[in-house]
């Protein structure tokens, strides 16, 4: 239990259309129970082709339709829903747009045939947690994350109709590295452009 490790009552889980749902919620509902927060990554079906497929209105559907079915299965339970994980690490996206170049300029994404499909799959995604929490009268709240420089995504996911409620910073720090308080590595703290 996370109360006996003197861990912080939150939790962070990978959520797929197949997760067995039964061998978790008793851990969830006690999470909830005890005032924890809870955040599922939703991965349908579609975070797992790597394809580039570019009919946009069938990855957009298929997203859709997973990522309803399993914020269904949580609903009432977890409220902060992410959009993938870490998809500018992706295979696909790192060949269109290297890992931490593309900093402020949102223009190195346009014009990327597997990034297109990406925004396909997290409208799907965004617009069905934004439909169940309208329908539901719930306070789910979609997550954008985004991992080390490459801030320009978000705008860039914006400007093409993905409207996050949350943006969430991964970053990954490692021993002997200097404090993030000094070393800039992760770009500027007062970045303005989102």
């Amino acid at each position: 239990e996370l109360g006996n490790r003197n861990l912080l009552n939150a939790v962070r889980l990978d959520f797929n259309v197949d997760t067995n749902v039964a061998a978790i919620m008793p851990n969830l509902l006690k999470i909830k129970a005890r005032g924890g927060r809870i955040e599922a990554i939703l991965h349908p079906l579609q975070d797992y082709d790597h394809s580039c497929n570019q009919n946009f209105a069938a990855v957009e559907s298929s997203s859709y339709s997973d990522a309803a079915l399993m914020i269904n299965k949580l609903i009432g339970v977890v409220m902060d829903f992410e959009i993938m994980n870490e998809i500018t690490l992706r295979s696909e996206t790192r060949a269109e747009v290297p890992f931490n170049t593309a900093i402020n300029d949102m223009t190195k994404y346009q014009n990327k045939p597997c990034y297109a499909t990406v925004i396909a799959k997290m409208k799907g995604i965004n617009n069905a947690i934004h439909d169940i929490a309208a329908s539901s009268n719930m306070p789910l709240r979609s997550i954008l994350g985004i991992v080390g420089r490459d801030y320009a995504f978000v705008k860039f996911a914006i400007s093409q109709g993905v409207q996050p409620d949350v943006i969430g910073y991964h970053i990954y720090p490692r021993f002997g590295q200097a404090s993030l308080l000094t070393d800039t590595w992760y770009g500027d703290a007062t970045i303005t452009t989102l």
